[in-house]
């Protein structure tokens, strides 16, 4: 096969016949797990066997994603290549539905959005003994008292600034907060986080966790990072809970300007820059679970034109600033060092302090707990170690250029075309007009350059890698 080219069969219970570019197929013993039976015993009902589908679904194309490394070619100017084939034979249990052109297309939509890969999935009818999740059986059934709000928890700094003010501000709400876990320490940070989130109401939310991961996996495996198809299985854990509950919509939280995710340099393309909670994956998500249960769904970002600051500014928030410490929001999370467990100079971490900083909150921003402090600590040695800082500082150069500009819309659409497919895709999913959001986003990044602008750490930059 050539670079960049792979094929999974998990037709098969505990065994994938794997295809990949090194070589002809082989069977490879690898066991892959999803504990859903959580979403199960939250409401005291098995999973119907669609809902069980999907998540199968998503569970494959994680792991399908993940066993499938970027290889690089000599042919390649870049010295990288990054999009794949990948084709999948996945069993479901209701195999008419998934054969409707219009399912396989959407799904493949998502997909494709997410990993900019090219994907080929074939369904089969599934057989053998039925998942926990589906086959468990309960005394009482459960009705949460409604209105319910479900919502995406990862541990991140956004997820819980937005759990807090919406707990907070939504007091007759019933909340679930839904969290796919793949390591015990992310899990504990979690808990943790729920628990400060609990204070700000008598009826404590529901935290229901599931976790999912690889197990016995082949040492000669390679693996690849970037993992962008893990946002699918997210949000399929999400929209399962939320159709499990019996709600048509959920909820995610996350600032603007990281949802978005503009390129940060000019060698970013594509999915080089993850898109997990971007707001063209949020519709063509809802689109597809529509057209597989056959009734509206929708998935929404009540922050989607917040910074990351706004949404921390937040008096809840105040109120449980201890528990802060708790969020984590590195892109290696959780770094390999004992009592650091976020490196401090990604961009996540460097977007995460500037908005602290802008909150009023950095009292709680506790610095050991970065391999590298950039706000209070020395200068790293390394230029190397400011690089996504310099980054960070172009983009925002880029930025400034176009919202100085006699018609601010036009040239940052010319600077960052995706936001034209972004206005769009958004407008049409939601109804709202063009010009509106246009507006909004002008607004959002015109406030992100004043929290930017204020950011302590800019100072160990050179005076021509900061924003004119």
């Amino acid at each position: 096969m050539k670079p960049n080219e792979y094929s999974f069969d998990f037709s098969r219970p505990n065994v994938v016949l794997l295809g990949g570019s090194r070589g002809a197929p082989r069977e490879m013993t690898a066991e892959c797990f999803i504990e859903d039976d959580a979403i199960a015993r939250a409401f005291a009902r098995p999973l119907g066997p669609l809902l069980a589908d999907l998540i199968d679904v998503a569970l494959c194309a994680y792991v399908a994603d993940r066993l499938s490394p970027r290889r690089t070619s000599s042919n390649d100017h870049q010295n990288r290549l990054w999009g794949r084939s990948l084709r999948l034979k996945i069993p479901v249990r209701n195999l008419e539905i998934w054969l409707r052109p219009e399912v396989v297309e959407g799904l493949c939509q998502v997909l494709r959005y997410l990993t900019e890969d090219r994907w080929q999935i074939e369904f089969v009818l599934r057989g053998g003994a039925s998942r926990n999740s589906e086959s468990q059986s309960f005394l009482f059934q459960m009705s949460p008292r409604e209105p319910i709000r479900i919502a995406l928890f990862s541990g991140g700094l956004d997820s819980f600034a937005g759990a807090v003010q919406q707990v907070s501000s939504l007091p007759e709400h019933s909340f679930f907060f839904v969290s796919g876990t793949t390591n015990a320490r992310q899990r504990v940070g979690q808990e943790e986080q729920m628990r400060g989130v609990a204070k700000l109401t008598n009826q404590a939310p529901m935290h229901i966790i599931v976790p999912y991961g690889l197990t016995n996996v082949s040492a000669t495996l390679g693996q690849e990072r970037s993992q962008r198809a893990r946002a699918f299985l997210h949000l399929t854990l999400g929209a399962a809970t939320a159709l499990q509950a019996g709600a048509k919509e959920f909820f995610v939280y996350e600032n603007g300007v990281g949802a978005i995710n503009l390129p940060y340099d000019e060698t970013q393309v594509g999915t080089l820059n993850a898109r997990a909670v971007h707001p063209v994956t949020l519709a063509r998500m809802g689109k597809l679970i529509t057209k597989l249960f056959g009734a509206s769904f929708r998935i929404s970002n009540p922050f989607l034109f917040h910074t990351k600051a706004e949404m921390c500014r937040d008096a809840a928030l105040n109120r449980l600033g201890p528990y802060i410490g708790e969020t984590f929001s590195c892109d290696g999370y959780p770094i390999r060092v004992k009592h650091k467990p976020q490196c401090g100079s990604c961009t996540a971490c460097v977007l995460r302090r500037i908005s602290l900083q802008g909150a009023g909150l950095s009292a709680w921003d506790a610095p050991q707990g970065y391999l590298r402090d950039l706000v209070s600590g020395p200068p790293p040695k390394k230029q190397r170690k400011l690089r996504e800082l310099r980054a960070m500082a172009w983009q925002a150069y880029k930025l400034k250029q176009a919202l100085d500009a006699p018609d601010p819309w036009r040239r940052l659409a010319r600077s960052f075309p995706e936001l034209e497919d972004l206005v769009t895709e958004t407008s049409w999913y939601d109804g709202a007009r063009q010009a509106d959001i246009q507006q909004s986003l002008l607004r959002l990044y015109s406030q992100y350059l004043v929290e930017f602008d204020n950011f302590s750490a800019l100072s160990i930059l050179e005076p021509r890698s900061r924003v004119a």
